[in-house]
């Protein structure tokens, strides 16, 4: 939907002296391999879910399709449902026959990255985010630092660096996203080096 902004973030290498002059400090979460999916409540009350570029019909027709498998799981097991209208839940789907399912995991799992405020267009700041994710029993990406302030000795390779390491169960995670806590419309990752070369060999 047109109120719903797409999930992307630049990458460190195109913003990194930008990102760096602003002094914010930065909640660093673990970038899932995955596909983006959105589950949002519109102003009215009304659900939907989306793939990263499609909003997506929820009915009989559609209930094989895996964002729908996964709307309707989370809507039976979790709270979600006690949300307030106008918030858009966005995340990563993660599981059997989605990108490799690097994780292992058996099943469909939703892990929330970002809410958005249909009404403020906004993001929500990571203390909202992560009480909310609380509340609602959804499970939110792992957080590896709440905090994280460059300093100016700081290089883009040593972000380039922090990308390294292991993801959930994967022994190579994809990389880091980081989002200001100043302002949660900041944001930019960084990509594995070590991911990539494992995905050309």
């Amino acid at each position: 939907p047109e109120f719903i902004p797409k999930t992307d973030q630049n990458r460190v290498q195109n913003c990194f002296n930008k990102m760096k002059a602003l002094k914010h400090d930065w909640e660093v979460t673990m970038k899932l391999e995955g596909s983006s999916m959105t589950v949002y409540k519109d102003l009215a009350g009304i659900w939907g879910v989306c793939s990263r570029n499609t909003d997506l019909k929820i009915d009989e027709d559609n209930k094989e399709n895996a964002f729908v498998k996964m709307f309707n799981e989370i809507m039976k097991n979790t709270d979600i449902a006690e949300a307030s209208a106008g918030l858009a839940f966005q995340g990563e789907l993660m599981g059997a026959g989605i990108q490799g399912n690097i994780e292992g995991f058996r099943e469909l799992r939703f892990y929330v990255y970002d809410i958005w405020s249909i009404a403020d267009q906004s993001y929500l700041n990571s203390r909202d985010r992560q009480m909310i994710c609380n509340d609602l029993g959804l499970r939110h990406t792992p957080i590896l630092m709440q905090a994280l302030r460059m300093k100016d000795q700081d290089t883009l390779q040593d972000f380039l660096s922090l990308a390294d390491g292991p993801s959930i169960n994967a022994v190579r995670r994809e990389g880091i996203v980081f989002k200001s806590l100043q302002n949660p419309n900041k944001s930019f990752k960084a990509i594995s080096n070590q991911y990539l070369l494992k995905q050309k060999d």
